[in-house]
């Protein structure tokens, strides 16, 4: 499990409406494509610490032990990412770092200035996309800061359709019309590889049963999808067949259905609209309900009789145990079948 930790990542600038600086900060934005100005803010604070230690060694002597060992360790990481060059190896050359340094070694601007992108802005989709890899490595943040000795390792990912990878959905769609591979995709529809997943219960084909629309639904009910294939209007995707969802709205024929939907490590609260056909009464918390019921009796009937009553469940009990009898039943031992080999 990953440990996170609430340390202290940007500083807001002291005068929040400053002319001069505002306009610097909104020009940083648009030419290496920030998403906002916190992105700004965040560089200058590991900026502002790197420029604290950098003066806290200045002010040692050239001998002392600190400002020869963590000194170095300051310049060999600065020169790693490519902020310092390897001819200005010194501190003094560390106080005059700038934002804009640490903003040419982000991945976003180097994806761009390697030609892989057609602006800067496009640069960020195809990160945020996972187009871009670093190595054999995907990543999709664009202010990853990129060593000089991974820089040359930035292509597309062998899966995505810019570096050799399978085609997108539209691109396979609009390609393949003359070809039989593209007719045999074109057919495929919405509902295409469910034949088995719609089909009706068994003894359940023909007729809608008139109870199906005398059923009713309130704000709040618990109710299963399941899509009936007879009924093509106010069918859902296949995807949320045999989902379990909360009914948010009620209409004449139809009920709103709230569902959650895995996207990744997220749960998105999708809102799905069904005809009465494809969703029924959930009986998810009936075994709940039926225990309640059992203990509000149990709790009644203890009460009249003034005893105490455990109302805690029980796991299931070892079976009875039974004694099998040898009269008139040989036992039969088993015994390994001896290896052998037919080649």
């Amino acid at each position: 499990m990953a440990i996170h930790t609430n340390n202290q990542t940007y500083s807001v600038p002291k005068q929040p409406y400053e002319s001069a600086r505002l306009d610097a900060e909104l020009k940083l934005a648009g030419e290496y494509g920030l998403k906002n100005k916190r992105e700004i803010y965040r560089i200058g604070f590991q900026l502002s610490k790197i420029r604290r230690a950098a003066r806290d060694l200045l002010t040692r002597d050239d001998k002392d032990e600190k400002r020869l060992f963590e000194g170095n360790a300051l310049i060999r990481r600065l020169v790693r990412v490519g902020v310092l060059g390897e001819d200005k190896m010194k501190l003094d050359y560390v106080l005059a770092l700038r934002i804009e340094d640490f903003l040419e070694r982000r991945l976003q601007t180097q994806v761009f200035k390697l030609g892989l992108a057609r602006s800067i802005h496009h640069a960020r989709v195809l990160i945020t996309q996972r187009h871009i890899a670093v190595g054999k490595q995907i990543v999709n943040i664009p202010s990853f800061m990129v060593r000089l000795d991974s820089q040359k390792h930035i292509d597309f990912a062998p899966k995505s359709p810019y570096g050799g990878g399978r085609a997108g959905r539209v691109k396979r769609k609009n390609s393949g019309k003359g070809s039989e591979e593209g007719d045999e995709e074109e057919e495929r529809g919405y509902r295409s590889g469910t034949r088995y997943m719609f089909q009706r219960d068994f003894k359940k084909h023909g007729a809608i049963p008139l109870s199906t629309y005398l059923k009713v639904y309130k704000v709040g009910d618990i109710v299963d999808i399941k899509a009936n294939g007879s009924i093509q209007k106010g069918m859902p995707h296949k995807y949320y067949h045999g989902k379990t969802g909360i009914v948010y709205n009620v209409t004449k024929s139809s009920v709103g259905v709230i569902v959650n939907k895995v996207v990744g490590n997220r749960y998105i609260e999708k809102k799905v609209n069904l005809r009465v056909e494809h969703v029924k009464h959930s009986a998810c918390r009936q075994e709940f309900l039926n225990r309640v019921k059992s203990n509000a009796a149990l709790k009644k009937e203890a009460k009249e009789k003034g005893e105490q009553v455990s109302l805690k469940r029980q796991p299931a009990q070892p079976r009875e145990a039974k004694v099998v009898g040898t009269e008139g039943n040989i036992p039969q031992l088993l015994a390994p079948v001896a290896y052998e080999t037919f080649i």
